[in-house]
Order: structure tokens, then C-alpha cells, then sequence
């Protein structure tokens, strides 16, 4: 047997099989699509709450060049206090230190 007759042999079997099972394949197209239609936005609905989550704990320093991350979110207060105290002079780092807002 040849390599080219083992090819055509196989492409019949696969074409049989095919016709054979196309109520099947039908099925089971279908069952995938709608998993995958209703499993991508979940997903990527999480990723983005995930991100947002990540970043409102997120603050900037420029003076530094990189970002401090706190152990939560801050409330307006806090963000308020902080902002003025950066104001008066002192660096992000010292005042969420001071505050204990800084992740370990």
C-alpha cells in the first residue's frame, strides 16, 4: 500500500463516517456555540471587573514613577486627606504608610 492509496482510503472512511453521524455534528455545533455564546462575555465581563477592581487601588506617585497599591479602596475621605497632605509636601508613600493603607 502507498502512501497516496492510505490518504484516499482515509478521506473515504472520514466522508462515510461524516454522513453517517451528520445529525450528530449538527448537535453537536450547536451545543458548543451556545456554550461559547454565553461563556466569552461572562468571562471577559469578569477580567474587566477584575482590572477595575485592581486599578480604583491603584495610586500614582510621580515623583517616584510607579503605582502604590493599598490594601482597598479608598473612600473619599481618605482620598481628600491624602491629596492635601501630598499638597503640604509629603510623599505618597509616607502618607499611606502613616494612614496604613499600604499592601505588604
Amino acid at each position: 500500500m502507498t502512501v497516496k492509496e492510505i490518504i484516499e482510503e482515509s478521506k473515504k472512511s472520514i466522508s462515510a463516517w461524516i454522513v453517517d453521524h451528520k445529525e450528530d455534528i449538527v448537535k453537536g455545533t450547536y451545543t458548543v456555540l451556545v456554550i461559547a455564546g454565553i461563556a466569552i462575555p461572562l468571562l471577559s465581563k469578569a477580567q474587566k471587573t477584575k482590572k477595575d477592581f485592581n486599578r480604583s487601588r491603584m495610586i500614582y506617585d510621580p515623583s517616584m514613577g510607579f503605582y502604590w497599591e493599598t490594601k482597598r479602596s479608598l473612600s473619599s475621605n481618605q482620598k481628600l486627606m491624602i491629596e492635601e497632605r501630598h499638597r503640604n509636601g509629603e510623599s505618597y508613600g509616607k502618607i499611606l504608610k502613616d494612614m496604613n493603607l499600604l499592601k505588604k
